[in-house]
């Protein structure tokens, strides 16, 4: 509910006081010879009922003004005008100035409603409802006419109306209604063209971008694009010249020239000139040669435009022989309409573009140009199993019997006794050939049925049959003749692989696994050992420079080139005496090593299209493998402790060591799509053991404190296992190689030691350091491969070369 925030004027409503403001005579006319008292009561009388009059009119005026506040202005206003009748009949001067204050309330209340009604018009004139808007305005102008600026919202938005109409009749979709549609296609031919352009097909992309130019002459991208492929074509004219030259001269040079033999002129032959028939490279020149300066076509017929192309050609004929251009249109072909300007061109140009623009076909007959319905058709074959043909014929008619009768309408054959055999007459002899001729011509009229039924089925389904189309099956070779348009020929080779009709071939999917490895470990350290002992071998000696024998490994000597080098043996003795032995060592570490390692595996499988469980090879060994290793049992015998070795438990289930596939091949109905579901390569290999030390010891509690008696240890060896797989569906083109996933692992090792003070010496340092580095990369990739296979064995299609490994496909 709306609400309305009375106005101040509407507050302000004081009390009415009619003190003094009655003044009546002294004498009351038809009271005479009253008393002087009756006199006050008269007045009186008249005072009070004047002033309940007042009263009621003020109250009533209170209450419209109430309505008003509420929002009811009709009201208000229809019961203050009541209001103001009332107090015109009523003489006197506060009469009159309640009148004039009723007026001023009607006034006041009225451009209050009119400012209302206007906030209403301004709010629809912002949603752009300008009809509406013009309404409200002018119901607030019949409230308050004196307020200019209504009138000019009115003329406001009566021009807003009219330019919403004027923008509606102009726009777009009214004027060319069509214009997303040639929008679409010239996107189409854009797109096209840069694909032509970027295989070097320049001929393709002019066609395509005249094309664009033929619709939209202003297309810039198209104008850019079609100097690019003049300017290349022009190069590459030029550079096909020179070849041209080049192979003439040489075949001039190192070709065997024949000689020449005499020629008798034999003198009965007519040696008079033959008239030449004019072909059709005569026209195509003809056509060249004739050159129009301007052509403008502005919503011309095509009936229209080649009246005037036959006009015109023979005016700008330099023979003045001109081109006939025949008119092959249809009814609604002729009356089509074609817009579009060129500059000078040549008449075959002009004719190439009227063909674009107009989309209809045309061709060279002799000394004549057929513009129309030209025959575009071509024959294709198709192999198809017969199975299906006889599906589709039989579904749309029955065959005859040998009988004459249909398969429905014969009955009681089956029952009726077979004749006995008797030998043939003279007639029958004589009618075999008859017969021989009746059957050749029951098999073409059976052609001829197959004939219309294929037509009748493939009709049905958009693939039609005009203008001498036809389709026929060859039951010996298995193979569907059509001849037809090139898309009604694309719609039947798409049909046929939606019904199956053509043979579904295999799958073969081959997955590739390859996994490199890397490691290059290069080392250079000097190691110094400092060593000092009594010469008697008796106290414990001392040594500097040991090093941790974990840091190289248990096998790091191997890379030892100087190991344990004595460089001053014994020279102690002089200054330690001959009692102590003092030794200094130096061992030097150097190794560059390079290692590469390469795991390739290809499984391979091959499968029909959607098979009910998952196609899978396996090349595995099985293998069994420690899971756990029991306690040992100890025994005590008195003093005597036994210790059992420890003995392994095997698992219950052998490991698969090497590799698992399987894959749920799907082609899809267009022959060439596959998708390969539910792809699960797994890669299981044996790496290695790794060894727990696990030490038992045991001894007897003596006085409180433990007393070991036996100490035993065990070396307990468990399998290290590495498990490669993925799980994933994808959908790949026949014959194409994808990358299902990869890993790349750096691990890098640096290693850089050196003694205090004597590793920073410049130059000498280095013979106190020790430096390692050790970097090692593993890269794995998974390749998939999937190709259709023909129940012979050979692939569906060859492999076009893409710069990537075939992997021997």
């Amino acid at each position: 509910m709306r609400t309305v925030i009375k106005s101040a004027w509407l507050r302000r409503v004081g009390p009415l006081s009619l003190a003094g403001a009655l003044v009546l005579p002294l004498s009351v006319s038809g009271a005479e010879g009253a008393a002087p008292a009756d006199y006050g009561k008269v007045y009186k009388a008249n005072h009070d009922a004047m002033q309940a009059k007042f009263d009621q009119l003020e109250k009533d005026r209170r209450n419209a003004i109430a309505k008003a506040a509420d929002g009811d202005f009709a009201q208000a206003i229809k019961e203050l005008e009541g209001l103001l009748k009332q107090a015109s009949r009523i003489s006197g001067d506060f009469a009159k100035d309640k009148s004039n204050e009723i007026k001023n309330n009607i006034v006041r209340m009225k451009r209050a409603w009119s400012s209302e009604i206007m906030q209403e018009a301004q709010d629809l004139a912002a949603k752009k409802e300008y009809e509406s808007a013009v309404v409200k305005a002018q119901q607030a102008l019949v409230l308050t006419p004196d307020r200019e600026y209504i009138t000019n919202f009115i003329t406001e938005c009566q021009k807003y109306a009219q330019g919403k109409e004027f923008k509606k009749a102009t726009s777009l979709q009214n004027v060319s209604p069509d214009y997303e549609k040639r929008q679409s296609q010239i996107d189409l031919d854009l797109r096209e063209a840069k694909l032509f352009i970027r295989n070097k097909r320049y001929e393709s992309a002019c066609t395509r971008l005249e094309r664009v130019l033929l619709v939209d002459p202003f297309n810039m991208e198209a104008i850019d694009m079609l100097a690019i492929c003049y300017d290349r074509l022009f190069k590459d004219g030029i550079k096909r010249g020179v070849e041209s030259k080049d192979i003439a001269n040489a075949r001039n040079v190192w070709e065997w020239t024949e000689p020449l033999s005499v020629v008798q002129v034999d003198r009965t032959t007519d040696r008079r000139g033959s008239v030449r028939q004019k072909s059709n490279t005569d026209l195509y020149n003809r056509l060249e040669r004739i050159v129009f300066p301007s052509v403008s076509f502005n919503a011309m017929t095509l009936t229209q435009i080649i009246s005037y192309l036959n006009e015109k050609g023979r005016a700008n004929d330099p023979e003045k022989e001109g081109v006939a251009i025949i008119d092959n249109l249809s009814p609604s072909d002729k009356q089509r309409k074609v817009s579009f300007e060129l500059g000078t061109v040549p008449m075959l140009d002009v004719i190439r573009y009227l063909s674009m623009a107009s989309g209809l076909s045309y061709s060279f007959r002799g000394d004549k140009v057929i513009f129309g319905n030209v025959d575009s058709m071509s024959t294709e074959f198709f192999p198809v199993r017969g199975d299906i043909i006889a599906e589709i014929i039989d579904s749309q008619t029955s065959r005859p019997t040998s009988s004459g009768m249909k398969d429905a309408e014969g009955s009681g054959g089956d029952d009726a006794p077979a004749d006995e055999a008797a030998p043939p007459d003279t007639g029958e002899v004589l009618e075999a050939g008859a017969e021989t001729s009746a059957a050749a011509d029951a098999a073409a009229t059976r052609q001829k049925q197959d004939s219309a039924a294929l037509k009748a089925y493939f009709s049905d389904r958009w693939v039609t049959f005009e203008n001498g189309a036809n389709i026929i099956y060859s039951p010996r070779g298995e193979r569907l003749m059509v001849r037809n348009t090139a898309e009604n020929l694309r719609r039947m080779d798409a049909l046929l692989r939606q019904l199956d009709a053509l043979e579904q071939p295999m799958v073969m999917v081959e997955a590739k696994l390859i996994e490199l490895s890397d490691t290059n470990l290069n080392e250079l350290g000097f190691e110094w050992m400092f060593s000092a002992k009594p010469g008697n071998g008796s106290g414990g000696g001392w040594s500097l420079g040991t090093v941790d024998p974990t840091r190289h490994g248990t096998g790091s000597g191997m890379f030892r080139v100087i190991n344990n080098l004595k460089i001053f043996p014994n020279f102690g003795e002089k200054i330690f005496g001959a009692d102590n032995n003092v030794d200094l060592s130096l061992s030097v570490n150097a190794v560059a090593q390079n290692r590469q390692a390469e795991v390739l595996a290809s499984p391979r499988i091959l499968s029909e299209s959607g098979p009910k469980k998952p196609a899978m090879i396996k090349m595995t060994e099985k293998t069994y493998f420690i899971t756990e290793w029991e306690e040992p049992d100890v025994e005590t015998d008195g003093f005597n402790i036994t210790l059992d070795s420890t003995d392994p438990e095997w698992d219950d289930d052998a490991y698969d060591l090497g590799v698992t596939f399987s894959v749920t091949p799907v082609v899809q109905a267009d022959n060439y799509t596959i998708t390969l579901n539910n792809i699960h390569p797994v890669f299981l290999n044996h790496t290695g053991d790794h060894d727990y030390i696990v030490s038992y010891e045991a001894g007897q509690y003596i006085d409180g404190a433990m007393v070991p008696v036996m100490k035993q240890t065990f070396n307990l060896r468990m399998p290290e296992i590495a498990r490669r797989e993925m799980t994933t569906n994808i959908t790949l083109y026949d014959g194409e190689t994808v990358l299902l996933g990869g890993m790349a692992d750096n691990e890098s090792i640096v290693r850089d030691d050196k003694w205090p003070v004597l590793g920073d010496i410049p130059l000498l340092g280095r013979l106190f350091q020790d430096q390692m580095s050790n970097v090692t990369n593993r890269t794995l990739l998974i390749f998939i491969t999937a190709r259709l296979i023909n129940p012979n064995g050979m692939p569906v299609r060859s492999v076009r070369e893409r710069g990537l490994v075939e992997f021997n496909r």
